[in-house]
């Protein structure tokens, strides 16, 4: 997820490693904006499964019955509720995804910008890259600008140097295993993040 990225490189040191300190507590605080719990999204999907399991079972046993047709009928709206919150919560992933890769400063904000999105039948968002890009164009002051951002990283670099020029902008051994830290942080979160499933 980019968002962690974004997150990572703000607590990057002079040195080149991470402040992971600092990074956790960023990441924790704003994990709510950005993803959708894993206990929510297991919950979501069991009740499907098992709204799906209960109407098979009742339309087997109950052809001729009325009253086991209204509690089918019951069932069967259980099942799309279900249905509707799950793929509304892979709609929601996608366009978070999308608008942190994009730089978006305010994400729920920049979601209700982007209106009604239509899924189209591999459950992946409906021209979401355009659509971001358009917000983009629309309302440059609610994104990140990366001329901005470079450039302001440029300055924090001259001025970290109190008057110094940096010969060599690599940086020493330290610096990788600090990435790899960062890198396993990353993995160790995004192993327990469920994927949204193709319908």
């Amino acid at each position: 997820m980019e968002w962690i990225k974004t997150i990572l490189a703000k607590h990057v040191k002079e040195d080149g490693t991470v402040d992971l300190d600092a990074a956790n507590k960023e990441i924790d605080a704003e994990f709510s904006k950005n993803a959708v719990p894993k206990e929510k999204y297991n919950n979501v999907s069991n009740q499907l499964k098992q709204a799906n399991s209960t109407l098979k079972d009742l339309q087997e046993k109950t052809k001729d019955n009325p009253d086991a047709q209204k509690l089918l009928q019951v069932e069967r709206d259980a099942r799309e509720k279900a249905e509707k919150a799950l793929a509304d919560m892979e709609v929601s992933i996608q366009a978070k995804d999308a608008l942190t890769a994009a730089g978006a400063k305010d994400i729920e904000y920049a979601m209700f910008k982007l209106g009604d999105l239509e899924v189209d039948k591999d459950g992946k968002v409906k021209d979401l890259e355009n659509k971001v890009k358009d917000l983009q164009k629309n309302m440059p002051d609610y994104f990140q600008s990366d001329e901005i951002d470079k450039q302001s990283q440029e300055n924090n670099q001259n001025n970290d140097l109190d008057g110094f020029q940096r010969i060599d902008a690599k940086q020493g051994a330290g610096g990788a295993s600090e990435a790899n830290q960062a890198q396993a942080m990353i993995d160790a979160f995004m192993s327990d993040v469920p994927t949204p499933q193709a319908k």
